[in-house]
């Protein structure tokens, strides 16, 4: 083995990979909440956020950053309705869950969200519905997630993304370096790293998606989250992995240079 060929296995032994997007055609939507009113759209997309949402601006999400918090029983945070949402597309915010973690009693306080149809309620006419419920990221009830359970931690910033491929036949190749996303299958990435899948199953899975939205679901109102840098884009955007700088990959090569000189000893 060539000393070229070291550095990169050393490389590959620490973990450094970079992966791309596959697909990054159009962003739908983006509000990064600064802003009272709504962002402008294109015609096919309504965005309505609730009249409960509050806004707020501290160092939740970055120095001087504007995000929406929400707190209450079983209503709508936003929505996002379209005619029909394309086969692929990726959904990402940042949240910091503030519902009170509890073994007993409301164990199923959380904030649902999910892909529906356009013009029905997104309950009702749910494709695919999952929930950040005090911290695990479980099915709400329309679909199956993975196992292990992916789980994060109440009360911290994180990056939410999901990228859903709802088309019923065709699978979306090598999205995430060597990973496939089957027909019907949504991919769960929390702060860069793919946490797990969901799957739908059932009728649902025939029907075409238009909608997205979140919501809270308490039934003694505390289900809380605070929301920033909200996207809707066409495609799988795909988190990009950590890269070495510079003085790593001298390391890395120092490091290989001595295991070849040790060998040859």
């Amino acid at each position: 083995m060539g000393l070229t060929s070291r550095i990169i296995v050393a490389a590959a032994v620490v973990g450094f990979t970079t992966f791309t997007s596959q697909t990054n055609a159009a962003v739908l939507l983006a509000d990064d909440f600064e802003s009272i009113t709504p962002p402008s759209q294109p015609s096919t997309v309504r965005f309505n956020r609730t009249s409960g949402v509050t806004s707020a601006r501290d160092t939740s999400f970055g120095a001087t950053s504007t995000y929406v918090q929400f707190s209450g029983t079983s209503q709508s945070i936003f929505t996002v309705n379209q005619t029909s949402l394309p086969d692929v597309t990726t959904v990402k915010f940042d949240f910091i869950d503030l519902t009170p973690v509890v073994t007993s009693g409301d164990t199923d306080d959380g904030i649902p969200f999910g892909w529906g149809i356009a013009g029905g309620d997104l309950n009702s006419n749910a494709v695919l519905a999952l929930e950040l419920r005090q911290g695990r990221i479980l099915s709400g009830g329309i679909g199956t997630v993975s196992s292990p359970t992916p789980t994060y931690t109440v009360g911290v910033a994180h990056e939410l993304r999901l990228i859903f491929n709802s088309s019923d036949t065709n699978t979306l190749s090598n999205y995430f370096g060597t990973e496939d996303l089957a027909p019907n299958t949504a991919a769960i990435f929390l702060d860069g790293s793919l946490v797990g899948t969901a799957l739908v199953t059932g009728s649902p899975a025939a029907r075409v998606p238009g909608r997205f939205g979140l919501r809270t679901f308490s039934s003694d109102q505390t289900a809380s989250i605070k929301l920033d840098n909200f996207s809707l884009e066409e495609g799988a955007v795909v988190p990009t992995a950590a890269v070495p700088e510079p003085a790593t990959m001298s390391l890395l090569g120092l490091g290989a240079i001595g295991l070849l000189a040790r060998r040859r000893k």
